[in-house]
């Protein structure tokens, strides 16, 4: 189904956003700390 095809790879987008910010933000505090 295209349909659950496209929101899978909406969700994994969103996933991926969401660990790709938060792996920014844990090195910018490591950064900050050192």
């Amino acid at each position: 189904n295209n349909v659950e095809t496209f929101a899978q790879t909406k969700v994994d987008g969103i996933v991926t956003s969401a660990l790709y910010n938060v792996g920014c933000a844990d090195l910018g505090s490591t950064m900050t700390l050192i």
